[in-house]
């Protein structure tokens, strides 16, 4: 384990890395994501409809809201069929599902009329 003064922070991306690293190992320290890429992309601040993973955004967009079980607090936006359109809610950083928008504009773009 490094020394506080060993670290060094560089940017708000590292710093939030590392939040979302120590939380993500406290919550359930294995089997976090099959791939580097699925870390990056839950905290991506590319919308998600643009990552290229996803084809059909009438299923993803209908999924439940999910916080996850991390403990950050990252504002995001998740359609809401209820209501039908995009609200915000606050995202724990890892164990999400593909209803989860960097904004509310990439949201509605995505989701709206669904």
């Amino acid at each position: 384990m490094c020394a506080p003064s060993q670290l060094k922070v560089i940017g708000a991306v590292t710093l939030l890395l590392l939040l979302l690293v120590a939380a993500t190992c406290e919550a359930r320290p294995m089997d976090l994501y099959d791939d580097v890429s699925d870390f990056f992309d839950a905290i991506s601040l590319d919308d998600v409809a643009n990552t290229g993973r996803n084809t059909h955004p009438e299923q993803f967009c209908m999924m439940p809201a999910r916080k996850g079980v991390c403990r950050a607090l990252i504002p995001r936006w998740r359609y809401d069929p209820e209501l039908k359109k995009c609200v915000e809610f606050k995202f724990g950083g890892c164990d999400g599902n593909e209803n989860n928008f960097s904004s509310y504009k990439s949201c509605m773009a995505t989701c709206e009329g669904m």
